[in-house]
């Protein structure tokens, strides 16, 4: 009765391929630049229906802070199958 119950320890995973983890980690910069954005524009609208003030392009685009598109990030796991790559040009 005065025991807590602990929980079983978990295995560590596999580990992740780094260019992998480093889009995972670029994709989520990217969902939080998207929600920043989103919500931006939705206080906006709600100011503008207030006729309060509404933030300029430039306000906006430094508020959303948006990551960048598809950035390189170098050579992972799988960077053998440069044959594959060329057959599929």
């Amino acid at each position: 009765p005065g025991q807590q119950h602990q929980a079983p320890t978990h295995p560590a995973g596999p580990a992740m391929d780094l260019t992998l983890q480093n889009w995972f980690y670029h994709t989520w910069d990217q969902n939080a630049a998207n929600f920043r954005a989103m919500t931006a524009i939705h206080e906006s609208m709600y100011q503008l229906h207030l006729q309060g003030p509404i933030m300029t392009p430039q306000d906006f685009q430094a508020h959303s802070n948006w990551p960048g598109d598809r950035p390189h990030f170098g050579e992972g796991m799988g960077a053998d199958d440069d044959e594959e790559d060329d057959a599929s040009d």
